[in-house]
């Protein structure tokens, strides 16, 4: 079956998380996200894009303009857009040569999940997100 022939829907195992975008540029659905721990956000969890490889808190459910408050998703099963070609059960991490892409890891990296199908650059993937540091 082609990825373009796939139902992306995601699977939710649990609440969304509220999330602040305390970044320097908007975020868009999809993309991988860390944990901002220099920047507050009362109520909500900071979050920014990736700045090097690497790892991954969760994914957002929706864009986030810079600012701005939104949801995104840390247990189950969700959608990313692969940042080069993913190979099907391949770990992922989230990536900043594609802001908030999903790139496949490589020994020692952290992880933020793996793919559930192979996928090509900028295609959709799902991921089941599976967190570990040095994976």
């Amino acid at each position: 079956m082609a990825n373009s022939d796939f139902d992306w829907g995601r699977v939710p195992t649990g609440p969304d998380l509220p999330v602040t975008n305390t970044g320097d540029v908007d975020m868009v659905a999809r993309q991988i996200v860390v944990l901002d721990t220099a920047q507050t956000a009362p109520g909500t969890h900071a979050v920014k894009l990736p700045t090097a490889d690497g790892g991954g808190i969760a994914i957002l459910v929706e864009d986030i303009p810079r600012g701005r408050t939104g949801r995104a998703q840390i247990y189950g099963i969700a959608v990313g857009i692969a940042d080069g070609a993913v190979g099907r059960g391949a770990r992922v991490r989230g990536s900043n040569t594609r802001p908030g892409g999903a790139k496949a890891c490589t020994p020692g990296q952290a992880q933020f999940g793996y793919a559930l199908q192979a996928a090509a650059d900028g295609e959709p993937v799902q991921i089941l997100i599976d967190r570990a540091n040095n994976a």
